[in-house]
């Protein structure tokens, strides 16, 4: 289930000034775009579940932890395909684009390039010197000129043509978990169940390392504080102000990136010029990024967000702005 429906307000408007057989062409966009985002979500969300999936047994001495019918390789294949799904979701959201706007742009030619001119989609609607189609230029433009953009659709070229992303683990499974004591001494089997399955998902996470194509901006450094007291103001930039006199503060794995997603590849570089040496990886003689399990399931979600929010709001107001000014038999 979606958590945000692509183009309400253009949907609305289609259904409520076109005929029936227009309203029932335009949807069939539509479909193709729901379809890819569906996915996607039901794919992070199984990737989601696959971290927290299997089944535990004690050993007979009670000393250790067992985790069975667990596959991490599970979180990336669903990963994966919550990745490109979204980025197949701005691909077809293009192609509703020209269909709507009859742009007339044959349906194998339709892509986005900001500096697209002439016989392209982008080129078309320029020539068209609508300003409300001089304002979808400038929406979709914004998304594929984002660093979230390339990204997504860079881990997507990469995954099709060139590698696959990896699971490590910085420890054996089969070498089990230590039981604390206090765990294994729990005479409530019912606690001691609960307390068993906090300690698996605060542990198992820890162990799993991703190595894939970086498909969200990467972190500049990760902040851990304690401040007992703060004898003077605290500044992080971009990140905390924490006042003179605030007590008993924990930061913990707190990541830090300057900019936007939505800053070209340029600007958002120019910001974080940095990447941190646990976080990349060189392997079949390219750069990849290493993802902690939660971090991972964590840019999973941003990007399936990042999708879902452009084609719901930024792409969805531009468009049915246009749709309202575009004039009657209008066609490419």
């Amino acid at each position: 289930m979606l958590t945000r429906t692509p183009f309400p307000q253009t949907t609305e408007w289609i259904s409520t000034n076109l005929d029936g057989g227009e309203v029932e062409r335009l949807r069939e966009y539509l479909w193709a775009i729901e379809y890819h985002l569906t996915f996607a979500d039901l794919a992070e969300q199984r990737a989601s579940a696959a971290l927290r999936s299997g089944e535990w047994g004690i050993s007979q001495d009670g000393s250790k932890l067992y985790l069975v019918r667990f596959d991490p390789l599970e979180i990336v294949r669903f990963g994966d395909i919550a990745i490109r799904e979204s980025a197949s979701s701005l691909d077809a959201a293009l192609q509703f684009l020209n269909g709507a706007l009859d742009m007339g742009v044959a349906k194998t030619k339709v892509h986005w390039n900001r500096t697209g001119k002439g016989d392209s989609l982008r080129g078309r609607l320029l020539a068209a010197q609508i300003p409300e189609f001089q304002v979808v230029v400038d929406a979709v433009d914004a998304v594929f000129g984002s660093i979230a953009s390339a990204l997504l659709h860079g881990y997507r070229h990469w995954v099709t043509h060139r590698g696959a992303p990896r699971v490590r683990l910085l420890h054996a499974l089969e070498d089990g978990i230590s039981i604390p004591e206090e765990i294994a001494n729990e005479a409530d089997e019912r606690l001691r169940a609960h307390r068993v399955e906090t300690l698996l998902i605060t542990t198992i996470p820890t162990w799993i390392r991703i190595e894939c194509y970086p498909f969200v901006p990467q972190v500049q450094s990760v902040i851990n504080l304690d401040v007992d007291e703060a004898e003077e103001d605290i500044d992080i930039p971009g990140f905390i102000h924490i006042g003179k006199g605030a007590k008993n503060i924990t930061i913990r794995d707190s990541s830090i990136r300057f900019g936007s997603p939505m800053d070209s590849v340029e600007e958002f570089k120019s910001k974080n010029p940095i990447v941190r040496e646990e976080d990349k990886i060189r392997a079949a003689g390219e750069d990849l990024a290493v993802y902690k399990a939660w971090d991972y399931l964590h840019a999973l979600h941003f990007a399936t967000g990042f999708v879902s929010k452009a084609l719901s709001e930024e792409w969805d107001r531009a468009l049915a702005r246009a749709m309202a000014a575009k004039p009657l038999g209008a066609e490419g």
